[in-house]
């Protein structure tokens, strides 16, 4: 048992409890050192512990873990208990590097980021219980304690999303992300309670081990069980992850400040559903009827999040539809039974979109909260470290050039896993070669979106409303050091990536050597033309009219309808038994008990008043007609 496993996610949240205790008498700068070093031991922590299991062979191995047990802390009954148990094996140690790394770092970027905001100390504690969370996450034994970090996720988003609450509209959208969320996390909890009842434990290892020994005599209802926990599960995962249709949170969540947005975006929340569905793939792979679901789901939101995002002229919803769009890559990864390659493009995306995000934050901090990118056109020749820094993130997004784009080789992992599968969709069967060609197309969208944005900030001023025609600058030494961080870790993550050198392809995607040289070529020649030819075409302004014009169409104006839909189909039918409710039973009966019970205690009340009168001769009256009656039912009894 490892003693200093659990310390991993207590102390960022030991550190979000001194910056509460602490309050506004903290500032920025101790409320930011404190989680900041919280944040750093913790990676200082997840290195050692996982180098110790490398050495000692405990990790990073098949069935090898480092584990810390406290009993259980929760009892359904004899025989159902969950542990208060913390396990890190290859999938949950990387995880946690992870979190804790692109953490730290956004902690760093944040110090310069927050310096003008009215509560840093708020700010501040809510990110590092962020991380907190998150690495409960990641690192729980069983369902139960993962749940715990499910929802302090969910709560913490609520508050980095709504922290500004004074702008107009950042309630409303912290809400509808809590919202969404709790939908999802009613499927989660309710997925959870079916395995319990069908397996007797909520523990990983536990599950997988007695789902083994069930498998070969599963009758009906047992599988019916298992089918139905597999689809409240994905629920669950659909509401964190943000596939379709539970993705409309998403691009609310923009409303909090950028490096929240990178936290959410990169390395926690929305990478939550990935995890989830990886951890239980012993599940999955048992239930083809659910990786149905996940191949329907994850390709309509790799599609619906590319075609948004060439849209958008919010940098921030650029950066957010394309997370949406690489979310459904990842799922259709899980769906054509590649949990390796999967994990390997959430490793390559939270290192391209973290540093990405983090440089439209320099800008928008320069251009002082600016985020429409016809306003910031030409902004980034005066911004020379985060220049290098978006333009890496957009090579590592569009997955560009092999090597030095930390997305390409993990997009390949991807794309190799969906050509050797094979797809069976509620009784359809799909060729993963045919499937492979529509993916290709929705990524070869993801260079559009993530060139014409370039473009837009590369190319002349239009008048003298852009940013570029008055000084701008970068802001703090925090952030320029962290963006020269991220740009080298994006380009170590592009080498290490690799098949052909031995390095983190090897850890997590089994079958990366079989991409081909062919492969490579095909792949990074298409994105480079079509890269050059989006660049070009919009840094000329020659196509940003269609643009417009697309963007005022009523199928993307409205964002395909969801909300709409959502109004019709969810909020409509509530409003309108909430009416009829009040109408028929709150206020006749509710309501007229209440005012009933206080028209009773006002006739009282009234006619006790009367008699107290304030008549001395009327007082003794009372008394004497009192006593004679008190002694009158004494003599009866």
């Amino acid at each position: 048992m490892n003693a200093a496993l659990p310390w991993i996610p207590l102390l960022p949240a030991l550190g979000a409890g001194l910056c509460a205790i602490g309050g506004r008498r903290l500032g920025l700068r101790g409320s930011s050192f404190i989680v900041v070093t919280a944040s750093l031991v913790s990676l200082v922590l997840c290195c050692l512990i996982a180098f110790q299991g490398v050495i000692a062979g405990n990790i990073f191995q098949e069935g090898k873990s480092e584990v810390f047990n406290a009993g259980p802390f929760l009892q359904f009954s004899e025989e159902w208990s969950a542990l208060l148990g913390l396990r890190m094996d290859l999938m949950s140690g990387l995880m946690s590097l992870l979190v804790t790394l692109f953490g730290t770092l956004i902690l760093m970027f944040s110090i310069d980021y927050m310096r003008e905001d009215d509560s840093p100390v708020r700010y501040f504690a809510s990110l590092s219980l962020f991380i907190s969370a998150m690495l409960i996450l990641v690192l729980s034994e069983n369902l139960v304690l993962l749940f715990l970090g499910w929802e302090g996720v969910g709560l913490c988003s609520y508050l980095l999303i709504g922290h500004e609450w004074k702008k107009s509209g950042v309630p409303l959208a912290a809400y509808r992300a809590f919202f969404v969320n709790r939908i999802g996390d009613l499927f989660f909890i309710l997925g959870v309670f079916l395995l319990l009842k069908t397996l007797g434990t909520v523990s990983f290892s536990g599950m997988s081990q007695k789902f083994e020994t069930m498998s070969g005599s599963l009758d009906p209802l047992a599988r019916r069980d298992l089918l139905m926990a597999s689809f409240l599960l994905l629920g669950g995962a659909f509401g964190k992850s943000a596939q379709v249709p539970l993705h409309v949170w998403l691009p609310d969540a923009m409303a909090g400040p950028t490096p929240v947005s990178a936290l959410i975006h990169a390395a926690t929340m929305v990478t939550a559903g990935v995890f989830l569905v990886a951890r239980l793939n012993w599940l999955y792979t048992a239930i083809p009827e659910a990786r149905g679901l996940l191949l329907i789901c994850g390709s309509l939101t790799l599609l619906v999040g590319a075609v948004l995002a060439c849209f958008q002229s919010d940098i921030k919803k650029v950066l957010a539809y394309s997370t949406l769009s690489h979310l459904g890559l990842m799922f259709i990864a899980l769906a054509a039974g590649s949990v390796s390659a999967g994990l390997f493009h959430l490793f390559g995306h939270a290192s391209f979109k973290a540093i990405s995000f983090l440089a439209a934050g320099s800008i928008i901090l320069a251009a002082h909260h600016e985020q429409d990118l016809h306003k910031l056109r030409g902004s980034l020749k005066h911004l020379p470290v985060t220049r290098v820094a978006l333009w890496t993130g957009a090579i590592g997004g569009a997955g560009l050039v092999p090597f030095l784009a930390s997305g390409f080789f993990s997009k390949e992992a991807v794309l190799h896993s969906i050509s050797e599968a094979s797809f069976g969709v509620f009784g359809l069967t799909i060729s993963g070669g045919m499937f492979y060609w529509f993916v290709f197309g929705a990524e070869l969208l993801g260079v559009v979106y993530l060139f014409r944005m370039l473009a837009l900030l590369e190319s002349k001023p239009e008048s003298h409303e852009s940013h570029a025609s008055h000084a701008i600058e970068e802001k703090g030494v925090f952030i320029r050091a962290v963006l020269a961080i991220l740009v080298l870790v994006a380009i170590a993550f592009g080498v290490a990536s690799s098949p052909f050198v031995s390095g983190f392809s090897h850890f997590l995607f089994d079958k990366a050597e079989h991409v081909s040289i062919v492969d490579i070529c095909l792949a990074s020649g298409s994105s480079i033309l079509v890269a050059i030819i989006v660049f070009v075409v919009f840094r000329a302004d020659a196509a940003e009219a269609v643009v417009g014009t697309g963007a005022r169409s009523g199928l993307i104006r409205n964002l395909f309808y969801f909300d709409k839909i959502y109004s019709a189909v969810l909020l409509a039918p509530l409003g309108a038994i909430g009416s009829a409710t009040a109408r028929f039973i709150e206020v006749p009966i509710f309501q007229g008990a209440l005012r009933g019970g206080a028209a009773v205690s006002r006739t009282v009340s009234s006619a006790f008043s009367r008699m107290q009168k304030g008549l001395i001769s009327q007082y003794a009256v009372i008394m004497i007609v009192s006593a004679a009656i008190v002694m009158l039912l004494a003599l009866l009894a």
